[in-house]
């Protein structure tokens, strides 16, 4: 498809209307198999396929001392092999580097973004990047997609990044604020950092920013070089034999180099961090029918509006337990920050009518006036309110207004209908409390009581719970049982699970006269968000594609609870939304099958569907 420039709002959205093939303005990004260029970084790929050179043109700088090397560590840890990372494998160096190369390609050419795509293998792993610049404000950073197949026992994989520069301290994101640490040594190696960690020279003020998405271990070797672990998967003696495939698999993230001058929170990297950590989300909408009447919609949409230095939004969501939204902002400076916040369209969402300072559990503080109520920040002639933020510091306000910030935006759900099910065993579990009937899965395991709401507002459909409370007996094992459909509903949803492995369950409609709606059902404990599985039983290993979830996650505990009521740690359990269209028909007779689990039903009048990106939206 075709890429375009979208101007978009903060905290809201924008629709735009393709209409076909529009004139391409002049090449604002250049690409060929060594080069990719815009208006403000040059890249250049040596013969090997690495990142050889990244020319700051704006500075006049080049950032990179060396090409980026993606090497190879033995990794021997006997001990602690899944938390442990040794100093003697990283001082020993890297035993070989990831370097054949297979295959690239120009795979984009601008004019809004420009892409080359490496492929290379080692050591029966494969990998393929996707570097790309973009145009405009975006291309103030390389990109790089990373997809990688993994399967080389005992090593560690890192990436190394030499600046040409020396900085005797490197600076990591902590999450809210950022800590700068020396140069590696044997008691301080691999740190942590969240989405991103720099190299400054203070003597020319040329800096360089590596940004991550989801890997998060560093080090610091010498004073021109970061490194970034990818993958550990150690050589562990036979006790912990298990902990030997750790990594093994497919692994998908992103990283990114950026050019900045100075101290690299005062030059703004922590916001740099966050657009790229999370990038703009785009949704196809469905056309409105010809033959209908034409039915207003949105085109655009902001919440709220900010101005300040310094402060970033860390959340905006909708408060729990009354309406309007919770506001939390981060400071990673060192110096206060104050941010001004307004409604940007009170005809829409309604003028702010009070701000309450909250806790970081989301409480109202009291007032320090000593007179009692709720700490209350002032509003402002022009209705905005102001926030301080302390250095290194977290804020949290609850904003109302005076209309509802729900503006029916784009998905509009379906009229929906809860549908009441007889079961005869047990959800969840109090802490302490022995499984009744056999708990969920009839072994005595069950959902933690405390983790389960009375209701699930799923992106689908909604769910309620209210029937399998304090224990109750309310999740139906399924017998070929007839369930009776009222008019005017289109789908019936069911939150259910296997246990005892995936299984396929036939709902039948209106007796036999339709073919019946197969659905495949997760087991409750399956892998959350495995997309491949290492086989050690094939000789050499073998990696295979993992079934796509296509069934959504409606639930997810982080636990689960034994049949003595024991908390079962780092054990998830998982409930699933399967669909099951009507066609028209007035019964369903459930599956025979009782290693099947339906704890909640709800009837949709319209076709409902997940809220994911790439996705339609429902107007």
């Amino acid at each position: 498809g075709r890429l375009f420039a979208a101007r978009l709002p903060a905290f809201g959205f924008a629709v735009h209307h393709l209409t076909g093939a529009a004139p391409a303005p002049g090449a604002a990004v250049r690409a060929d198999l060594e080069t990719l260029e815009n208006e403000l970084l040059r890249a250049r790929f040596d013969a090997r396929g690495d990142l050889a050179s990244l020319y700051d043109k704006r500075r006049g700088r080049e950032l990179l001392a060396a090409p980026v090397r993606l090497e190879l560590f033995d990794d021997r840890s006997a001990k602690y092999p899944a938390w442990e990372i040794r100093w003697e494998d990283l001082a020993r160096g890297p035993r070989a580097s990831f370097g054949r190369l297979e295959w690239r390609e120009v795979v984009e050419r601008g004019p809004v973004r420009a892409a080359l795509e490496i492929r290379r293998s080692a050591a029966g792993s494969r990998l393929i990047e996707r570097w790309s610049l973009a145009a405009g404000a975006a291309g103030d950073r390389l990109e790089c997609a990373v997809t990688l197949d993994w399967r080389t026992p005992a090593t560690l994989l890192k990436s190394v990044y030499r600046f040409a520069g020396a900085c005797p301290e490197a600076t990591y994101d902590t999450g809210i604020g950022a800590i700068r640490r020396p140069v590696s040594s044997a008691g301080l190696y691999e740190v942590p950092a969240h989405h991103w960690a720099a190299l400054d020279d203070p003597a020319t003020g040329a800096g360089l920013a590596i940004l991550s998405d989801v890997k998060s271990g560093w080090d610091h070797p010498d004073s021109s070089t970061l490194r970034l672990t990818w993958i550990h998967s150690p050589k562990a003696s036979f006790k912990w034999r298990h902990q030997r495939t750790q990594d093994f698999g497919r692994h998908r993230f992103r990283i990114a180099l950026a050019p900045f001058a100075g101290d690299p929170v005062e030059a703004g990297v922590p916001t740099l961090a966050d657009r790229f950590v999370h990038p703009v989300l785009a949704f196809p909408l469905e056309p409105a029918h010809a033959s209908g009447p034409p039915e207003p919609r949105r085109e655009r949409y902001e919440l709220l509006s900010m101005e300040g230095n310094g402060a970033l939004v860390q959340a905006l969501k909708p408060a729990d337990d009354r309406e309007g939204v919770v506001l939390r902002f981060r400071n990673p400076s060192s110096r206060p920050a104050v941010v001004r916040v307004r409604s940007v369209d009170p005809a829409a969402s309604g003028a702010i009518t009070a701000a309450t300072v909250l806790d970081g559990c989301e409480r109202p503080r009291p007032s320090n006036g000593g007179g009692g109520g709720d700490a209350l920040l002032p509003i402002a002639s022009d209705g905005s309110i102001q926030v301080g933020v302390a250095p290194g510091g977290l804020a949290t306000v609850g904003v109302d207004f005076a209309g509802s910030t729900a503006v029916g935006l784009i998905p509009r759900a379906p009229r929906c209908e809860a549908l009441s099910l007889s079961g005869s065993s047990c959800l969840s579990a109090a802490r302490g409390e022995r499984a009744g009937r056999g708990g969920f899965d009839g072994r005595g395991r069950s959902f933690p009581r405390e983790c389960v709401p009375e209701r699930i507002e799923d992106a689908t459909v909604p769910f309620d719970l209210a029937h399998t409370s304090g224990g109750a007996t309310g999740v139906l094992l399924p017998r070929g049982e007839e369930v009776q459909i009222p008019g005017g509903f289109a789908e019936l949803w069911l939150l259910a699970a296997a246990v005892g492995g995936e299984l396929e369950a036939a709902f039948r409609l209106d007796g036999d006269s339709l073919a019946p709606v197969r659905l495949r059902v997760p087991d409750w404990r399956a892998p959350l968000f495995v997309e491949s599985r290492y086989r050690p039983r094939l000789a050499g290993g073998s990696l295979f594609d993992e079934v796509v979830r296509r069934v959504p996650v409606a639930f997810a505990t982080p636990f689960l609870r034994d049949r003595r009521g024991c908390d079962l740690v780092a054990e998830p359990g998982l409930l699933f939304a399967l669909r099951v269209p009507l066609r028209g028909s007035r019964r369903v007779r459930l599956p025979d099958e009782p290693r099947l689990r339906l704890v909640a039903a709800t009837l949709a009048a319209a076709g409902a569907r997940p809220l994911r990106e790439g996705t339609p939206l429902l107007r």
